[in-house]
């Protein structure tokens, strides 16, 4: 649609049937539907890393190398990104937020920043991307593609087992509430919003 990917259709899509298709169908139908879709969300992931396992067996030593310095410079990219924009949104919240208490301006500190720039995975985008590279990548060097893709595999593999892995215990060591025990967020409704609902409520009127 419009010429974008796939992915970025099937994104909103799912963003616009969530804010006003729901509302068209009732409980009973709205609970078979995100069971249908949970259900086929959890076989697509177990085909891709089905496959990313499978795959991980026949990388050769080029890939591997090409893998490990993809690695370092994702999370390099990744610190790069998350600290500057970490620190912009506490200092947004200071001065939108100046108004209210502490505990609800919901700033991050160093614990969350560190747990966002861990946690950050690779996996199935990444893939498909490059499997989707044509002929075109060896036309300068033969056997570009396919370290490309050992490559991809490699990284998927590294920040799954480590990084994934890991997230749960890393949790539990900085204290940050998880799963039940998180407290209710805060959520303070602004201009979109309200926008989005009262196109909403226009769109959809009960």
């Amino acid at each position: 649609a419009c010429g974008m990917s796939g992915i970025i259709t099937v994104l909103f899509g799912a963003m616009f049937a969530s804010a006003f298709a729901k509302y068209q169908f009732s409980g009973e139908v709205n609970m078979f539907c995100a069971f249908t879709l949970k259900q086929a969300a959890n076989m697509a992931d177990m085909f891709v890393f089905l496959m990313v396992g499978i795959t991980a067996v026949y990388c050769d030593v080029q890939g591997l190398v090409f893998g490990l310095l993809v690695c370092a410079f994702c999370l390099v990219g990744r610190a790069a990104a998350v600290i500057p924009l970490a620190f912009l949104t506490n200092l947004c919240k200071e001065i939108y937020r100046r108004d209210l208490p502490q505990e609800k301006k919901l700033t991050l500190d160093w614990r969350k920043i560190f747990m966002m720039w861990h946690a950050g995975l690779r996996g199935g985008i990444a893939l498909v991307l490059t499997l989707e590279l044509g002929p075109w990548v060896d036309q300068e060097q033969a056997g570009t593609k396919n370290t490309l893709r050992n490559a991809t595999v490699l990284v998927i593999v590294f920040f799954l087992m480590f990084f994934g892995g890991s997230t749960k215990v890393l949790l539990k060591c900085l204290d940050i509430p998880m799963e039940g025990t998180a407290p209710p967020m805060a959520i303070h409704h602004g201009k979109f919003w309200r926008s989005m609902h009262a196109v909403r409520d226009r769109a959809c009127p009960e």
